[in-house]
Formats: C-alpha cells, sequence, structure tokens
C-alpha cells in the first residue's frame, strides 16, 4: 500500500513536471509570435507608405515634366 502510495506520488510530481515545461513553452512560443506579429505589422506599414511615397514622387515628376515642356514650347519660338 505504502510503495502505491509512493509511486502515485511520484508519478503526480513528473506529470506536474511535465505540465510545467509545457506552460513555460507555451509562455515562449506565445511571446515570439507576438513579437513576429508586431514585426510583420510594422513591415505591412512600411512598404505602404514606401510606395506612396514613390507614387506621390512620380506623381509630381510627372508634373514637373509637364510644366517644364509647356514652358518650353511657349519660349520657343514659332515655326514660320
Amino acid at each position: 500500500m505504502k510503495a502505491n502510495l509512493e509511486k502515485l506520488t511520484r508519478e503526480s510530481e513528473e506529470k506536474e513536471a511535465s505540465i510545467n515545461l509545457q506552460e513555460e513553452n507555451i509562455t515562449n512560443l506565445t511571446k515570439k509570435l507576438e513579437k513576429r506579429c508586431a514585426q510583420s505589422s510594422i513591415n505591412d506599414l512600411e512598404p505602404k507608405n514606401s510606395r506612396k511615397l514613390s507614387i506621390d514622387t512620380e506623381a509630381s515628376d510627372h508634373e514637373k515634366q509637364l510644366k517644364k515642356s509647356a514652358t518650353l514650347k511657349m519660349s520657343s519660338p514659332l515655326d514660320p
């Protein structure tokens, strides 16, 4: 009877240690996942801002070229 009680106690302690280890692993993996999600969110925002900046720059450059060509046409002598 005493041997069974000791065996059950030992098994219970082993299972508890295993559960604690699994809880630690879950906690660590959750932290990693949160970090990656946060980094992913940051990375998702950066390209959009970069693309918007690029599109704005292209539009601005195009407008400058149109103004420049309009100015050149106005300042050049007319063909006879």
